[in-house]
C-alpha cells in the first residue's frame, strides 16, 4: 500500500512536471512567434524611417553672447543754406602823405549768404557686445545615415534568423 501511494505520488508528480514542461514549451513557442512578429514590424518601421526624415521640435532656451564690429563707411552730405551776419571793426594803419601813418577803425556790417554742400566722410568701426536670449521651439528634420540603417537592418536580420 505504501508502494502504491509512492507510485501514485510519483505518477502525479511526473504528470504535473509534464504539464508544466508542456506549458513552458508552448509559452516559449508563443514568445518566439511574438518576438518574430515584433522583429518583422521593427524591420518594416526601419525601412519607413530610412525613406523619410522625421521632424522633432526642440526647445532652445539659451543666452547667446554676440561680439561683433559694425563698420560704417559713408559720406554724409550736409547742405548749408544760411546767412552769416558780419558786424565788426577792423583797426589798421594807413600811411597818409604829409601826416604819416595814422591808425583808423573801419566798421564792417555785412550780410554774407552761404549756400554750400559739404561732404563729410565718416569711417567708423563700432564694437558691439550684446547677449541675445534665445527662447524658441525649433522644428528640426533628421534623416538617419544609410550606414546606421544598414547596421540596424543587419542586426534585426540576425535576430530574426536566430528565432527561426
Amino acid at each position: 500500500m505504501k508502494l502504491s501511494k509512492t507510485i501514485t505520488a510519483l505518477t502525479a508528480g511526473l504528470a504535473f512536471s509534464l504539464l508544466v514542461n508542456i506549458f513552458v514549451i508552448c509559452s516559449l513557442l508563443s514568445f518566439k512567434s511574438a518576438a518574430r512578429d515584433v522583429i518583422t514590424a521593427a524591420r518594416e518601421g526601419l525601412s519607413i524611417l530610412g525613406s523619410e526624415p522625421f521632424t522633432a521640435d526642440i526647445r532652445v532656451d539659451q543666452v547667446i553672447p554676440l561680439e561683433l564690429e559694425v563698420p560704417i563707411n559713408q559720406t554724409i552730405d550736409v547742405p548749408i543754406d544760411t546767412t552769416y551776419y558780419l558786424d565788426t571793426v577792423i583797426h589798421t594803419t594807413v600811411n597818409l602823405p604829409l601826416i604819416g601813418p595814422q591808425r583808423i577803425a573801419i566798421p564792417i556790417k555785412e550780410e554774407i549768404p552761404l549756400k554750400l554742400d559739404i561732404n563729410i566722410p565718416v569711417k567708423l568701426l563700432i564694437p558691439l557686445s550684446i547677449e541675445y536670449h534665445l527662447d524658441e521651439v525649433l522644428p528640426i528634420q533628421v534623416s538617419l545615415p544609410p550606414e546606421t540603417l544598414e547596421a540596424l537592418e543587419q542586426t534585426l536580420l540576425n535576430i530574426e534568423a536566430g528565432l527561426k
